[in-house]
């Protein structure tokens, strides 16, 4: 993903009931959708490669799934540079 921009991450659990469903991170994230198996969320402020966690619980039993975000900085090609020529006014 581009530095500075927002990531959907969407979790999704097998599981037919799950009690909780939820994304662990220190970013901030918000709540974008959600239905019964699934939340889908919007993580903010990734500066750097991060590990995100899905988790949900089914049945007493926690689940945990990592996501690697990798971040990449966009280059900006410069023309040539611009040559001078100094003026030598008299």
């Amino acid at each position: 993903m581009k530095l500075g921009d927002p990531y959907k991450v969407n979790c999704t659990s097998s599981c037919p009931q799950p009690q909780i469903i939820g994304l662990e991170t220190t970013l901030k994230k918000v709540v974008l959708n959600q239905q019964a198996q699934w939340t889908e969320y919007l993580v903010y402020n990734i500066s750097q490669d991060s590990v995100l966690f899905c988790h949900f619980t089914c049945s007493g039993t926690q689940k945990s799934t990592p996501i690697n975000v990798s971040v990449f900085r966009e280059c900006h090609t410069l023309g040539p540079p611009s040559q001078t020529h100094p003026t030598l006014s008299l």
